[in-house]
């Protein structure tokens, strides 16, 4: 198969490079598809409750219970701030090095740990 990529997603690929964390673009491609894979298998996973809460809402908005604009990102902001509460002990992301062999997880609120 032979993919032509227009310069903005080579770009992309370049610029993940430069981190380090993949040695050529295959990497890059193969983490992005794997990435991929992973949240079309949660929305697939979780369509059912995506709809209900879909549904919910604009029954919701008709029925005139809906916040401002300024409310909702207020509430946004709020309950962004617990969950980075709640979270701020637990990994955020950790990514595999296949050719180094490693794990690297970043924590919330900075710094990092190797693992093997």
């Amino acid at each position: 198969m032979t993919i032509t990529l227009r310069p903005e997603q080579e770009k992309l690929i370049a610029q993940a490079m430069q981190t380090g964390a993949y040695q050529d673009p295959h990497d890059v491609i193969e983490r992005a598809l794997e990435m991929l894979r992973t949240e079309d298998e949660w929305l697939h996973d979780n369509r059912e409750g995506i709809a209900e809460k879909i549904e919910r809402a604009f029954g919701q908005f008709e029925g005139g219970d809906f916040l401002s604009a300024k409310q909702s990102r207020a509430d946004m902001e709020d309950r962004k701030a617990a969950w980075l509460r709640d979270h701020s002990r637990r990994w955020s992301r950790c990514t595999t090095f296949p050719q180094r062999r490693k794990m690297i997880c970043l924590r919330y609120g900075g710094g990092s740990q190797a693992t093997t």
